[in-house]
């Protein structure tokens, strides 16, 4: 389940030189900025005052107390959808904890999926912590041994497991963001950097969840930050060359000549992804 925005006030001077204040939700965060919601179109270029309630400070989200607007555009529902700049030094801004060990992944290290339930963690713990325990003479080794305790302790908690998830998500989508802008999306020369990020998604899906793995449309439009309509013809392009497959309830997932594709691409034999983000840059 996702985990639902985040609040915090916003104020700018609008085109008028009047003070605006206005309530905004996070729906991504990096080291360098953050992506927001808001119900008014914030001037591209301005600097906002941003102020973090308890339940954000609580989160694990820190943000810095001013950023610039890079970007605005109509979202959904009547929102707008921005992403700004952290202004200043950024020191303790971004995402908290994760970035401390941003190429571990506590999933990982428990070699569990993220879907896993409490009592499959636990299961999963204890064999590891006997298998890798100092004492164990045959398989010990300590690193690993604090490494998976250190996974434990978060993922085996409620509280710092939905904490870290909503973290480790905002990471990883600021990882997997293809292009600056939304409006970014339609030009031509795009069309290959969303081919590659359709085959890696599928194939990082395929790696980490065999048991389950395809994903819907929206899970890929969410991840990419690529709107559905532009991603149309990259699916079906995909699709015709047999490098994903889609079931009837439109899931997709990637093939055996996808995995070629996308290694091979990896390695810099096709076309490689771009680095640009929607944040300026993020960590992790």
């Amino acid at each position: 389940m996702r985990a639902q925005p985040l609040e915090l006030c916003l104020s700018y001077e609008d085109g008028s030189g009047v003070r605006q204040v206005v309530a905004a939700w996070i729906v991504d965060a990096g080291d360098q900025g953050i992506g927001i919601q808001s119900r008014l179109s914030l001037p591209v270029g301005s600097i906002a005052t941003l102020r973090a309630g308890a339940e954000l400070i609580n989160s694990g989200i820190y943000i810095a107390p001013k950023g610039r607007v890079c970007w605005c555009s109509p979202g959904v529902g009547g929102l707008y959808r921005a992403g700004l700049e952290f202004e200043g030094d950024g020191e303790g801004a971004g995402v908290a904890g994760v970035r401390l060990e941003a190429d571990l992944d506590h999933y990982e290290i428990l070699q569990i999926s993220p879907k896993a339930d409490p009592d499959t963690i636990h299961r999963v713990f204890r064999l590891l912590a006997q298998r890798f325990h100092p004492d164990n003479a045959e398989t010990g080794n300590e690193e690993a041994f604090k490494r998976i305790s250190r996974a434990y302790m978060v993922l085996g908690d409620p509280a710092n497991r939905a904490s870290y998830d909503m973290q480790r998500a905002a990471i990883l989508r600021a990882n997997w963001r293809v292009f600056h802008s939304p409006e970014a999306a339609r030009e031509p020369d795009a069309e290959r950097s969303k081919r590659a990020a359709v085959l890696r998604a599928l194939y990082q899906k395929r790696l980490m969840e065999p048991h389950a793995p395809a994903m819907s449309v929206f899970e890929i439009e969410d991840l990419l930050e690529i709107p559905r309509e532009h991603l149309e013809f990259t699916l079906w392009y995909v699709k015709e060359r047999g490098l994903v497959t889609r079931s009837d309830n439109n899931r997709y997932q990637i093939t055996v000549a996808g995995v070629d594709q996308a290694e091979q691409e990896s390695a810099g034999g096709g076309a490689r992804i771009q680095e640009d983000r929607l944040l300026p840059a993020a960590s992790g």
